[in-house]
């Protein structure tokens, strides 16, 4: 597929007026986040982290395949990169274990806070792993935001109880994720 050159403003006009409905989609999915974050932590306490990732991905599964079907069908999901795919999978699946656990043991105002590190792992892997520079700005800004997990996750010691690595572990999880992904995307279909 062949997209439109952009134009003087930088934004292609065959997409300039999507952008509404991209506006939309980031809010609406604020909202259903948040809402799942509530129900992790209040269906934690009656039910094992697995069953509650289980019954996630479950309902998730109809939205998937629905989306699948409206793009061109199951021929989309073919792939040059099963083990690539397969381990994207695995640290998914690490992520939302580790990231459901923290929701368990700590407020879910905590966890989602240090879950808010997870770009300053993208951008520390990116270095390493996607051989991209960061300059002093980004620096900057990585090193404020770590403080302010630190802030969170480290009053009264408790950078070491459970919650709080496993939160941590979350964002690194995550983190590997998005630069698996970025790298993926360069040959993959979304």
């Amino acid at each position: 597929m062949t997209l439109p050159a952009a134009s003087a403003g930088g934004v292609r006009p065959a997409l300039a007026d999507r952008r509404p409905l991209g506006i939309a989609s980031m809010l609406i999915a604020a909202a259903v986040f948040s809402v799942t974050n509530v129900l992790i932590k209040y269906l934690s306490d009656g039910f094992p982290t697995t069953e509650i990732m289980f019954f996630r991905s479950l309902f998730a599964l109809p939205t998937a395949l629905l989306m699948v079907w409206r793009a061109g069908g199951i021929g989309l999901i073919r792939t040059k990169h099963p083990m690539g795919h397969l381990l994207r999978a695995l640290l998914g699946l690490g992520a939302m274990g580790s990231l459901y656990y923290a929701f368990k043991l700590l407020p879910a105002t905590d966890t989602v806070a240090i879950f808010f590190g997870t770009p300053i792992v993208v951008t520390l892997l990116s270095i390493p792993l996607l051989g991209e520079r960061v300059g002093w700005r980004r620096w900057s800004a990585i090193l404020v935001g770590f403080l302010g997990v630190l802030v969170i996750a480290g009053p009264e010691g408790r950078i070491f109880e459970m919650g709080v690595v496993a939160a941590l572990a979350s964002c690194l999880f995550y983190g590997l994720v998005s630069v698996l992904l970025r790298t993926l995307s360069r040959s993959e279909e979304s």
